[in-house]
């Protein structure tokens, strides 16, 4: 799959995982400059990997082109599998419009799978990411085995979260339980 970037700088569409004997990789397709200035088409450039975790599974991604050219991917990482407890949110940077990124940074880590997370720069340039939480992890019978805590305990991290940054994405505020009661997958 690839990501397309619309006439207001902000991408659409997901990247796409790559999955080896070694991990997956998110990768993100490479844009051509122009594609965060106000110009209505873009062109694909190539294929480029973003984050690698080996051994790890990585979910999910979302990316947004920010005011200040560089680019913003957040994604689901440190993964044993798809359905499991150790997901978090993180986040990687390109400034260069893809063809290199920053090591991955965790943004986002409740004490239960963190998952789908979207981004989005408002107006006044701060970041918003958001995802939800999961226990869908307990439906696998080795997850469920080694789950200690109860659904009480578990329900207080249930629903959806967000961070925010107004410098950015250099520094983050602690993830905050939101009071909607729906999101849009992948995204604010």
């Amino acid at each position: 799959e690839k990501i397309y970037i619309g006439s207001n700088g902000g991408l659409a569409g997901r990247g796409k995982m790559m999955k080896s004997a070694i991990g997956t990789a998110l990768a993100l397709p490479l844009v051509a400059l122009t594609a965060c200035a106000d110009a209505p088409k873009v062109e694909i450039v190539s294929d480029t990997v973003a984050c690698r975790e080996p051994g790890r599974y990585i979910g999910w991604p979302s990316a947004v082109c920010l005011k200040d050219g560089s680019v913003l991917a957040v994604f689901s990482g440190n993964r044993l599998e798809h359905c499991c407890p150790s997901g978090v949110v993180q986040a990687v940077r390109s400034t260069d419009m893809g063809r290199t990124w920053s090591a991955p940074l965790t943004i986002g880590d409740t004490p239960i799978d963190d998952r789908d997370a979207g981004v989005v720069q408002l107006p006044d340039g701060e970041i918003l990411v958001s995802w939800f939480t999961s226990v869908a992890y307990l439906q696998v019978p080795t997850w469920k085995a080694q789950e200690k805590r109860g659904m009480a305990e578990l329900s207080e991290y249930f629903g959806r979260w967000c961070v925010r940054s107004r410098d950015g994405g250099r520094t983050w505020t602690k993830p905050e339980k939101m009071t909607i009661k729906g999101s849009t997958p992948h995204g604010p």
